[in-house]
Order: C-alpha cells, then sequence, then structure tokens
C-alpha cells in the first residue's frame, strides 16, 4: 500500500497532498494490534493471499493462533480426531475358508495391530495448513470445492471470509431502517421492522 501512495515527480502537489491525506489515514486506522491481527488471520484462510503479506516475524506466532482457532470450532462442532484409513480390508468370501490346522509356533506369535491411524485434531489441521496451496480462484467457490479436503481450515474460512470488507452494506440497512420507521410510523413492532427490512433489501 505504500508504494501505491508514493509521491511520483510528474504528480501535481494537489495529487501528492491527497496522498499523504490518505497515507496517514490508514496508517491510524490500521494501528491497532488487534485490526493488524485481525486482517492477517482473515488473509491466511484466502487463497489468493495466503501469507504474502504477513510479515515473517509474526507468521508463525498467526499459523498457531490460526491451528488453536480451527481446533476450538472443530470442537464445538463435535470432531474430536481424524482417523486415516489403514491399507483396504480383505473382501468376504460367500464360503467361509477352510480351517487350517495351527502348529505349535502359532500359539506364541503376537496378533498384528490394527492399521487405522488416528491423529489428533490438532495434527490434522497442522497438516491441512501445510498443505494448502495458493489460487487465484474466487475464494469463496474455491472453498465450496475443497472443502471435503480441508475441513479445518474451512471453519476458519467461514468465520473470517463472510466479515464485510467495509461498512457499506451494514450502512445502507440501516439507512433502509430510518426510511421505514418514520415519526409516522414509530409504534412498529421491532419483528416487523425486520422483516419490512429484510424484503426490502432483497426484493427487487
Amino acid at each position: 500500500m505504500p508504494s501505491l501512495l508514493a509521491p511520483e515527480e510528474e504528480e501535481t502537489e494537489l495529487c501528492k497532498s491527497i496522498k499523504a491525506h490518505i497515507l496517514e489515514y490508514l496508517n491510524i486506522k490500521y494501528s491497532e494490534q488487534k485490526t493488524s491481527d485481525l486482517l492477517d488471520i482473515a488473509s491466511l484462510p484466502d487463497p489468493r493471499f495466503r501469507a504474502s503479506y504477513i510479515a515473517k516475524e509474526r507468521l508463525e506466532g498467526l499459523k498457531c493462533t490460526a491451528v488453536q482457532e480451527a481446533e476450538a470450532l472443530l470442537r464445538d462442532q463435535g470432531g474430536t480426531s481424524h482417523e486415516l484409513p489403514g491399507p483396504a480390508a480383505e473382501p468376504q468370501l460367500d464360503e467361509p475358508p477352510a480351517k487350517k490346522r495351527k502348529t505349535l509356533s502359532s500359539f506364541f506369535k503376537k496378533s498384528t495391530p490394527s492399521c487405522t491411524t488416528t491423529v489428533t485434531t490438532r495434527e490434522a489441521v497442522e497438516n491441512e495448513l501445510s498443505s494448502y496451496i495458493d489460487s487465484e480462484a474466487n475464494p469463496l467457490q474455491w472453498w465450496k470445492d475443497h472443502e471435503v479436503a480441508f475441513p479445518a481450515l474451512s471453519c476458519l474460512a467461514k468465520k473470517y471470509l463472510c466479515v464485510p470488507a467495509t461498512s457499506s452494506p451494514s450502512e445502507r440497512v440501516f439507512s433502509c431502517s430510518g426510511n421505514i420507521v418514520t415519526c409516522h410510523r414509530a409504534s412498529l413492532n421491532p419483528d416487523t421492522v425486520d422483516r419490512l427490512v429484510f424484503l426490502a433489501r432483497n426484493v427487487e
């Protein structure tokens, strides 16, 4: 962003002044650590950006935070572990095979453990984060297509990618509400107001 707002020699003084004021406003707006943390973790599940605009010294801490948050989201949904299937089981025969005589040594052999491997939720989330790839596709469509492959990160994407980039949509809703609830219609039931606002914003 600073490179885009850097003054150039052929620009007028007015243009340079506008750029300087915009840059000053952005620096003040995003100077808070909470805002910076929110922007960083919101860009992580976006396949177009991932960690491209995150400072290297903050990356490891951010990944740990993302893993913990995705793990908590899975836990809230009832997921506790991921099972990795082992080799395919042998097909069942229609007729049971004939019993073989056991030798003396067979009684001393240890039984083979199950091939199914169970990993913790944290390990599964870390595996998803390491195998998560970059893409220039629409992030919402990308996550719709890859939700099954990345169940933990998709929860993180649903939480952060639904946040509006600007306050304009909410301000439009407030303006719509102000047009509905006027001095002559101040006794409307709250549920009725909600329905009228919904209809006004969604019915063409």
